[in-house]
């Protein structure tokens, strides 16, 4: 049985792909493409524009590895990029497109309109 991966593994990988292993970002797209993808398909509600923005997400945080603080958890850092990105994107997704600002936010977080 194989081990559930740490938020070490995580960090570890990271560093390795700031050293110039760019295979080592495999692992992370391992790890976190389920709960990235999940987090999209909240904002588009449409699973194959979920994993495209997923993706999209993904290239942001390869791209933008060498901003990440090494002094916070990779895990929260990678998560404020692609929350930073997707609401943006999935806006114009057109999944999204003829849906209220309101039924676009993830469930959470609606106002109840009681």
């Amino acid at each position: 049985m194989q081990a559930t991966p740490r938020y070490d593994d995580d960090a570890a990988a990271a560093k390795r792909v700031l050293g110039s292993e760019a295979d080592a970002f495999e692992s992370i797209v391992a790890r976190w493409q389920g709960p990235l993808v999940n987090l999209a398909y909240r904002y588009c509600r449409n699973r194959g524009e979920a994993e495209e923005l997923a993706q999209e997400a993904f290239m942001k945080i390869f791209k933008g590895l060498g901003k990440w603080r090494q002094d916070s958890r990779f895990s929260t850092w990678a998560y404020a990029v692609a929350s930073n990105h997707l609401p943006q994107r999935a806006a114009s997704t057109p999944a999204s497109l003829g849906r209220s600002r309101q039924d676009r936010a993830p469930a959470a977080w609606r106002r109840s309109s009681r």
